[in-house]
Formats: structure tokens, C-alpha cells, sequence
């Protein structure tokens, strides 16, 4: 007999249930499923000659062996225990402390991941009546309803037979687990899983049963489903869920014509899908007499701006002109409320509304008045259409098509204001030793490094003033496992490093934690094959921090070549060269990557005197950044090639993602390298070829390589490294600001690469450069206008937004490279997987043609530039929107189509998704 058997069965003998769940989890799970198997033979007969106790053992111990999502008998009648019994219950479902246990189910409910409550909802409502739990309504639902994201069972009106005669055996119909059931409208919960015993009862099919039956009150559910439709977190995959149930409930028109307040007041509702049920059974209730027609004209302004929502507004304008059509008391009023719909770039939204608006008989000067902010939004037609409600002075107000020209760019040296004060007392940089642990401002990062080098002695006087400093760094140290969706981020922990090492002279070096790390591995003390290559990488990365520890725990006298000059992150020269001299008069040899960072950092465009000449392969890198006629010569290089790279990258931003290709392949001598096309949209399929996605692959050759990357040169951890651009790190080497090329490709390989909705981080750390450079807009190369048209254009509308503003902001500082934004918009729309949605491209384009001007002039060119390209057949979806904003500058500046367009024009004119808007276009 198996140990596990033999201890159970003296357990069971003796009734030693307390800690039975403990007991089992101790063993290993092979021999649980030997116990398992062994449960089986207490079959009801047998049980039946047990005790309560003996039988509640029993029970638990089957409990933990199931799964939560086959959660098929609970035999455990909570009411007849003993309170030996009901301890073990609330040691078994972690209950012993209720509040704390509530917390932490609140907090997976409102996690992304799915989660299934344990507790069954009839234990849990009998320790609620024993007193042993309070009651809390969310968590009863929990219990009551399993909360499953990846395990849905779809929505149905009816349960089949066998499943509706369990809901009768099974269901507990009391008014308090009816109250519970009615709470899944008031709940942030995916109501739509299953039922807590079997996926097959479905809840929303529960709720119809019970109205049917008679058990749930009709009316009340309804005003429930309205309660869950104003309810502003409502999760979006219930809230077709509710709509199901709504219509479920099959509702007469007298039902739903007593609540017609109610559905008029969905109007203003966020969710599109909510506003539009709530038109539809608006339709089907507007002819009746007591219909509000006033009312719902009222309410117009919840829907007549919404993006999106073409169909419920050609739904409401069906309405609104079927009725003024036989009754026109209320057209002025209607007219004055749907002024704002020509917000709308659909053509055929404003088509619509000028059918309500062409019911007037006479000019109205209040309506002419109310028209005049939403004339520039107007097409063509429209205006043409009310010209008879516009006067000539607001159809002149557009603003005149100005040609756009590139300027060339001259860099702005840094100003006396933004100089950067450094921390002048020991008191302020005690309290910046603990602030730069959790701040996110990349210049107490920058202070504390050069802070340290100057207060490293008060570790001896200030020992316990400094004292918060150590415990927090300490805690923050413990755990070498850097992840990219850590809390802390890489520079946290790495200053956490550095500041136990200034304090603590016990603490374990960098280098010392790899001597250990390389004698131990295999012992399965450490993840070495996780752990060490990356801890490595960043320590590179970081090189200053091991050289600053290194210069204080020998006690020298040294100030770091990088540190900034001034707030924006820039050197000043001068004092670059100052610094500079002060290492080579005292002979101090020079950190790579400091010096590397620094050079980064230099603004070259200032004036600056002429330094003290000393010859030295550092001085030749210089020469060769600050002389703007100066050539690069290979023949120089000698002991610092890294320097030397980083030196051509600053200086020749279009070819950096080919040089450092050649520099880490070795392909080829990476000076020799030559700007190239790099991006190409494709698409990747999955393993089965069920699914796919756009993607994009780019010509280059290099790889990640985790047994070399931490011997390469410092930039090619923006393209190997995902953790560089976590979004709590990203804005601190964005400060660099004068390599943003090759900042720009890290962002799109590990955020664009595959053209799918952006997560989180992703978006933070896309967010993060978008800010960054539209405070500091700079011509843009290849990898810059790549990164900001996949911005425009990404599913995420925040992104979206940003990006537009960046371009704007290019645009009007006239930095903007024309002949590369529409060559990189053409290579995304004229593709043939269609990669993005044609709606997100015609929203920005929307906001170039109304701002007019030289913004319109860019949008024109775009538009040639896609229509001389694109292929007629092979149209992506909703392409006649492109089409018609061609249509508008034509029809507004006169200009005459290209013969190459006119072609491709013609070879649409058969296509029924465009023919109208070419026949447009080619009338012009």
C-alpha cells in the first residue's frame, strides 16, 4: 500500500481532519494521483457508513483533486458541520482571513488574466449564514457565476432539456441568490462564462429560464440590463452579452415604448454598439403616436459627432426625414440640433443629413449662423447642396492652398537658461540617493552619477543619514532577474547595485558576482542561462556604473565625460574639452562607454574656443565629428573602434541600421556601408496557416547572439534588447537625443515588427519617443519617417493622436521630407496585403485637408504619390475615402490630374466600391 493511502486511512480512523488539505499538498503529485484513484472506491454506499467528519474529509480531499474549470459535484453541506469542520472548510478555501481573501479575488477579477473562484457559491453563502464570512456582493457573484475568459460558452436563448431540468434540481431559487444572480448587470465580470457547476449552463440562458418560468420578475431584469448599459466600466466583451439577453427577453412594443426615455438616453452612451440597439428598437417604437419625437431630437448631440458609427447615423437620418417629411413643426429644431454631423468625413453621412436640411423652404438666419463653424468640414457637394443657408463671405473662409518646401535644418545650440545646476550640499544629494531609486526623471539619474563621484566620502560621515538609501537599493538588488515588464527599471536596479557597493564595503562587485556566477553554474543555484547573459548585456550597457565604482572605492578624484551641461541632455563643448584635458594631463585612462555616451550627448553646432591641442586617437574621433568637411579614415583606427562606430553613426545618421549590420556580422567593413531600403511588408502565417498578420521583415543580416552581444558595441543594444525600451526606461536614453536613427528602428523591430494591436509596454515606450520628439522636432531619416507612419497609423487611437501631432508639428516647422513620408505612406496603402485599415488612414488625412494650407499641399502629394501606385485591382477595403479627398483638392485648388493617374483612375471606373467617386474625380 502506497504511504499517502496508509496515512490517510490512519487519518481517516481517527477523524484528524484539521490541516487535511496541508497534509495532502505535501506529497508529490504522483503519489496524489495514486490517493486519487484510491477515493474512487468511497462510493455512496460505502459513505454512507461513515461519519460526518470522515465524510467532509473525503469530500475536501476529492475537491482539491478537480479542476476548476470540471467542477462537477460539491457534496459538502456546509449547514451540518461541526466547528471543527467548518475550521477546516475555511482553512481549505483560504478563508480563515476573509477580508484579505476578498482582496485578493477583487484583484484577479479586475487583472487581465482570466479567473475562476474555488469557492463554490453554496459553501460560501452557508459560511455567510453561519457568520464565519462577511457578505461582500462582488464576491458572492464570483462564486456564483465562474468568471472565464478563455473557456466561453456562447450565448443561447434556450438550454437544451437535460440542462434546464439540472437548473430545477440544482439551482438555489431563494430571493438571495436571485438578488446575486441580478448583480452580474451591476458587476465589471465576464457574465457571459459558465455556471459554477457545469460549462454547459449558460447564464445568460439561466436568466431567460427563470423570466420564463416566472421566478425572475421581467421588469426588473430590464431595468437591471439598462443599469448595465450606463455603467461606464462595462467590460466590452459583456456588452454584447447584455444586448443578447435584452433581445432574448423578447420584449413587446408596449414594454419597450415605456421605456422609451431610457433608450433615447443611450444615445449619449460611449459604447457604439449600445447607442446603435438603442436606435434599433427606437425605429420600431417611432411610429407610434406617443412616441417623444421632441425628446429624442433633444438628444441628437449624443451621436452626431461620434466617430464610427455610420450606420446608426443613416439610422437616425432615415427616421428624423421619414417624419419631417409628414410633420415639419419640428425641422428648424431638428436642423439646429444636426448641425455638428458635418464633423462626419463620410460622404454619404453628410448626403443624408443635406436630405433633412433640403426640407426647408426658406433661408433661416439662425441655422445659416450655426452652419459656419462646420464649413470647412464640408465637402464639395454639401456645400453646394446649402448653398441657399450659406452666404458667399463663409464659402470664401477656407484657407488658401499653400505649396510646402523642405527648409533646411539648422540645429539650435543649447541656451544660458538651460543650464543644469548640480547638487551643491550633502543634505540634497542624501535625499537624491534615495529619490533617484524610484524616479522616473532622467536627470536625477545624471546628478546622482556626478553627486557620487564628488560625496563618496560621507559614506564615513553620514553613515546613517544614508542608511534608507542602502535598505531600499538592498531590497531592490535581491533579485538579478530583469525583466521587461518589471516594476523597477534596468537603471533602478543597476544605481540599487552601485549605491550597495559605495556603501557596503562586504557588498559583491559586478565583477565578483560573475566570477561566482561562473564557478556555480550547473549547481542550479542560479538561472546562468537567464540570468548571466542578460545581466551582462546591461552591464555593458551601463559601463559608467562600473567604472564609478570602481574609481570610488579607490578613492580617486575623477568627473564622468557625459554627464549633461544642460537640462535638454546636451555638452556643452567646451566644457567637454576642459574635461577631457583634465585626463590627460593627470594620465587617467578613459571609460569607453563613458566617453562613447558623451559624444552622443555633444552639442556639436555650438561655438566653442579651440582646445589645447594633444595629440591622441581621441582627439582624431573628435576632429572627425566636429569638422563638418572632415572624411572618415580607416586608417586611423587603432585601439578604439568602437568609438571610432559610434562616432560614423552620429555623423551618418541614413546609413547607421547598415553599419551596424556590418559591424556586427562582419560582413563587410562597416565604414563602407551604403543607406538602403530597409522595410517590407509581408505576412506571417501561423503553424497551421489558419491564421496570419501583417508584418514587416527588414534587409538586414544580424541576430541576436546572447554568448557575444555583451562584447559588441554599445548601440547595438537599442536593436538586440527589448528590455532598452521598457516604458519606464525609455525616456532616460531618449535624452540622447542625437541618435535617434537608430532609436527609431529599435522602437519598430520590437514594437511594429508584426502589425498587430500594440500592449502595453509597447505603446508606453512608442508614447515615450513620440513625446520626446515632438518637444524636439528633427528632419526625419529613414528609420524616423518609418516609425512615425506606423505610429500614424497603429491601432492604438492614443498613438494615433500623437503621431499626427508630430507630424503637424514637422510640418510647420517645415522639416518634414515630402518625397520620404509619401513614399513610406504609399509603401503601407499600396501593398498587397492590405496591412492597414483604409478608416485609421482616412481619420488622418481628414485632419491634414481641414487644417488647409501647406498641409493640404503635403496631404496632395501623398495622394498622387498612392494613386500613381496603387494596383485598381487590388483595392484595399473603403479605398473610394482616399479617393474622395483627391476629389476635394482638385474640385477646391483646380489642379490638374497627372496622365499616369488619369490612367489608373480609368481602370477603377468599373469597380462598384469606387465607380462613384472616380466618376467624381474624372468630371472635375
Amino acid at each position: 500500500m502506497s504511504g499517502v493511502i496508509k496515512m490517510f486511512e490512519e487519518k481517516l480512523a481517527k477523524e484528524e481532519i484539521t490541516g487535511i488539505k496541508k497534509w495532502f499538498l505535501g506529497y508529490e503529485w504522483e503519489d496524489r494521483k495514486i490517493f486519487i484513484e484510491h477515493l474512487k472506491q468511497y462510493d455512496e454506499v460505502k459513505r454512507k457508513t461513515l461519519s460526518q467528519v470522515q465524510n467532509t474529509m473525503i469530500s475536501l480531499l476529492n475537491f482539491s483533486s478537480q479542476g476548476v474549470l470540471n467542477l462537477t459535484k460539491i457534496d459538502l453541506d456546509v449547514s451540518v458541520l461541526s466547528d471543527i469542520e467548518i475550521d477546516e472548510v475555511l482553512s481549505f478555501y483560504d478563508l480563515q482571513k476573509p477580508e484579505s481573501r476578498y482582496k485578493e479575488i477583487k484583484a484577479d477579477i479586475a487583472s487581465p488574466e482570466s479567473f475562476l473562484t474555488y469557492i463554490p457559491y453554496t459553501v460560501i453563502k452557508a459560511l455567510f449564514e453561519k457568520k464565519k464570512v462577511p457578505f461582500d456582493r462582488q464576491i458572492f457573484v464570483a462564486c456564483l457565476i465562474r468568471f472565464n475568459v478563455w473557456h466561453k460558452s456562447h450565448f443561447t436563448e434556450k438550454l437544451k432539456p437535460e440542462a434546464a431540468e439540472k437548473v430545477d434540481r440544482i439551482f438555489p431559487k431563494d430571493q438571495f441568490t436571485l438578488d446575486i444572480l441580478m448583480a452580474v448587470f451591476e458587476m465589471e465580470l465576464g457574465v457571459d462564462g459558465a455556471f459554477y457547476l457545469e460549462r454547459d449552463l449558460n447564464i445568460g440562458a439561466i436568466i431567460l429560464k427563470l423570466v420564463n418560468d416566472g421566478t425572475l420578475d421581467k421588469g426588473k431584469v430590464q431595468q437591471k440590463i439598462f443599469e448595465a448599459f450606463n455603467n461606464p466600466t462595462l467590460k466590452q466583451s459583456t456588452q454584447s452579452w447584455v444586448k443578447n439577453v435584452y433581445v432574448g427577453l423578447k420584449f413587446t412594443k408596449e414594454e419597450n415604448l415605456a421605456c422609451q426615455a431610457q433608450f433615447i438616453e443611450l444615445l449619449h452612451n460611449d459604447i457604439n454598439l449600445i447607442s446603435n440597439f438603442s436606435l434599433k428598437i427606437l425605429k420600431q417604437i417611432s411610429t407610434d403616436k406617443t412616441f417623444d419625437w421632441s425628446y429624442f431630437i433633444d438628444s441628437l448631440d449624443g451621436i452626431v459627432y461620434r466617430k464610427k458609427f455610420n450606420g446608426g447615423l443613416r439610422l437616425a437620418l432615415g427616421m428624423l426625414y421619414k417624419k419631417l417629411q409628414k410633420d415639419k413643426t419640428l425641422l428648424e429644431k431638428t436642423c439646429i440640433n444636426l448641425v455638428p454631423i458635418f464633423v462626419q468625413e463620410e460622404a454619404s453621412i453628410q448626403e443624408e443629413a443635406v436630405k433633412v436640411f433640403s426640407l426647408l423652404e426658406n433661408n433661416n438666419e439662425v441655422l445659416s449662423e450655426a452652419l459656419e463653424p462646420f464649413i470647412s468640414t464640408m465637402h464639395s457637394e454639401t456645400k453646394s447642396a446649402l448653398a441657399f443657408l450659406l452666404s458667399s463671405e463663409d464659402l470664401a473662409l477656407e484657407i488658401p492652398y499653400e505649396k510646402y518646401k523642405q527648409e533646411k535644418y539648422t540645429p539650435l545650440p543649447s541656451s544660458a537658461l538651460q543650464k543644469l545646476e548640480y547638487i551643491a550640499t550633502e543634505d540634497d544629494f542624501i535625499f537624491l540617493c534615495t529619490k533617484v531609486l524610484k524616479s522616473q526623471d532622467a536627470l536625477d539619474y545624471e546628478l546622482f552619477l556626478e553627486g557620487l563621484l564628488r560625496f563618496y566620502h560621507i559614506k564615513d560621515t553620514q553613515k546613517k543619514a544614508l542608511g534608507s538609501a542602502l535598505k531600499m537599493a538592498k531590497r531592490m538588488t535581491e533579485s538579478m532577474h530583469i525583466e521587461a515588464t518589471a516594476r523597477e527599471g534596468v537603471h533602478h536596479i543597476f544605481v540599487a547595485k552601485l549605491i550597495c557597493i559605495w556603501l557596503d564595503p562586504e557588498e559583491v562587485t559586478i565583477e565578483e558576482e560573475i566570477k561566482n556566477w561562473k564557478t556555480q553554474k550547473g549547481t542550479g543555484k542560479y538561472l546562468h542561462d537567464y540570468t548571466e547573459v542578460r545581466f551582462l548585456t546591461f552591464y555593458r550597457l551601463l559601463g559608467r556604473l562600473s567604472f564609478i565604482a570602481k574609481t570610488i572605492r579607490e578613492d580617486k578624484d575623477i568627473v564622468l565625460f557625459s554627464t549633461p551641461t544642460h537640462t535638454n541632455g546636451s555638452i556643452d563643448i567646451n566644457v567637454f574639452f576642459e574635461r577631457l584635458y583634465v585626463y590627460e594631463q593627470n594620465k587617467i585612462s578613459i571609460n569607453e562607454t563613458d566617453f562613447n555616451i558623451a559624444l552622443n550627448r555633444l552639442n556639436r553646432w555650438s561655438e566653442y574656443n579651440k582646445p589645447q591641442e594633444n595629440k591622441s586617437e581621441y582627439r582624431d574621433i573628435l576632429n572627425y565629428i566636429l569638422d563638418k568637411k572632415a572624411t572618415f579614415d580607416p586608417k586611423k583606427i587603432k585601439n578604439l573602434e568602437n568609438s571610432w562606430f559610434t562616432a560614423f553613426v552620429i555623423k551618418n545618421q541614413s546609413k547607421s541600421p547598415e553599419a551596424i549590420d556590418f559591424f556586427l556580422t562582419k560582413k563587410a567593413k562597416w565604414w563602407t556601408a551604403e543607406a538602403k531600403d530597409l522595410f517590407k511588408f509581408g505576412m506571417r502565417y501561423s503553424d497551421s496557416s489558419s491564421y496570419k498578420w501583417a508584418n514587416i521583415t527588414f534587409d538586414l543580416a544580424y541576430t541576436r547572439d546572447d554568448e557575444t552581444v555583451v562584447d559588441v558595441n554599445h548601440f547595438s543594444y537599442y536593436l538586440l534588447n527589448y528590455e532598452y525600451i521598457i516604458a519606464d526606461v525609455s525616456h532616460w536614453f531618449l535624452k540622447d537625443r542625437y541618435y535617434q536613427e537608430p532609436l527609431y528602428l529599435s522602437l519598430i523591430l520590437n514594437n511594429y515588427r508584426f502589425l498587430s494591436e500594440m500592449e502595453a509596454r509597447e505603446s508606453k515606450s512608442t508614447m515615450a519617443a513620440l513625446l520626446e520628439s515632438i518637444k524636439n522636432p528633427i528632419p526625419l531619416e529613414q528609420n524616423g519617417m518609418m516609425f512615425l507612419c506606423l505610429s500614424l497609423f497603429a491601432g492604438n487611437t492614443t498613438v494615433r493622436n500623437t503621431a499626427l501631432e508630430w507630424l503637424l508639428e514637422l510640418i510647420e516647422a517645415d522639416y518634414l521630407d515630402l518625397p520620404l513620408f509619401s513614399k513610406f505612406v504609399t509603401q503601407m496603402l499600396c501593398n498587397e496585403h492590405h496591412p492597414f485599415p483604409i478608416k485609421r488612414v482616412s481619420e488622418q488625412f481628414e485632419q491634414l485637408h481641414q487644417m488647409g494650407g501647406k498641409y493640404v499641399a503635403v496631404l496632395h502629394h501623398t495622394l498622387q504619390e498612392i494613386l500613381a501606385h496603387i494596383d485598381p485591382e487590388n483595392l484595399p477595403k473603403s479605398f473610394k475615402n482616399i479617393l474622395h479627398f483627391y476629389y476635394e483638392i482638385l474640385k477646391s485648388t483646380g489642379s490638374e490630374i497627372p496622365e499616369k493617374i488619369k490612367e489608373k483612375l480609368e481602370a477603377m471606373s468599373d469597380k462598384n466600391a469606387v465607380k462613384k467617386e472616380v466618376k467624381k474625380i474624372l468630371a472635375v
